[in-house]
C-alpha cells in the first residue's frame, strides 16, 4: 500500500505539475505575443504620423493618447537623450539593453496629480525607435504579467498540497 502510494503521489504530482506549468508558459507567451504586437502597432502609428506630418504631431497624438487609463509608455528625446515629450516623469533603463527595434524592460513613473505625494514605479516592456533626429521609446505595462506569474507559483504551492493531501487520504483508505 505503502510503494502504490507513493507511485500515485509521484504520478499526480508531476501531472498536477505538468499542467501548471503547460497554462503558465502558453499563457506566459501568448501575453509577450501580445504586448509586442502592440508595441509595434503604435510605433508604426507614430512613424507614420511622423513622417505624414512633423514631430509636433506626434506630440500631440502621443499627449492624446496618453489620456486613457491604460495608456502606454511614451517618451519622445534627442540623441543626447534629453526629454522632449512623453508621459513619464521618470524612466530608467539599461542604455546597453535599449537597441532600437528589440525589447528591453524600463521601470518609470507616471506625473503624479496635484497632491499626490507617493507616486508609485511600475515596470514595462519597451522598445525604442528612430524618428528623423529623435528617439522614441514606445512600452507597455508589464505589472499585470507579474502578478498572473505570482498567481501561478502559489497555484503550484497549492496544488502540491492538495496532491500530497490526496496522497495521504488514499494511503490511508489503501
Amino acid at each position: 500500500a505503502f510503494k502504490l502510494t507513493l507511485v500515485y503521489l509521484c504520478v499526480f504530482v508531476a501531472l498536477s505539475l505538468g499542467l501548471i506549468a503547460y497554462i503558465s508558459m502558453t499563457t506566459t507567451r501568448l501575453f509577450d505575443r501580445q504586448l509586442e504586437v502592440a508595441i509595434n502597432q503604435e510605433i508604426a502609428e507614430l512613424n507614420a504620423v511622423f513622417e505624414a506630418a512633423n514631430l509636433f504631431r506626434v506630440m500631440r497624438t502621443i499627449s492624446r493618447r496618453s489620456m486613457s487609463p491604460d495608456a502606454s509608455v511614451y517618451l519622445v528625446t534627442d540623441f543626447d537623450g534629453n526629454p522632449i515629450a512623453g508621459n513619464v516623469s521618470e524612466i530608467i533603463y539599461d542604455s546597453v539593453n535599449a537597441a532600437p527595434g528589440e525589447p528591453f524592460p524600463v521601470r518609470y513613473m507616471r506625473p503624479g496629480q496635484p497632491g499626490e505625494e507617493d507616486a508609485k514605479s511600475h515596470r514595462a516592456l519597451a522598445k525604442l525607435t528612430v524618428l528623423g533626429r529623435y528617439q522614441l521609446l514606445v512600452g507597455r505595462d508589464v505589472e499585470d504579467r507579474i502578478e498572473f506569474s505570482t498567481i501561478i507559483k502559489r497555484s503550484i504551492r497549492g496544488a502540491i498540497i492538495v496532491v500530497m493531501a490526496l496522497a495521504l487520504v488514499s494511503w490511508i483508505f489503501l
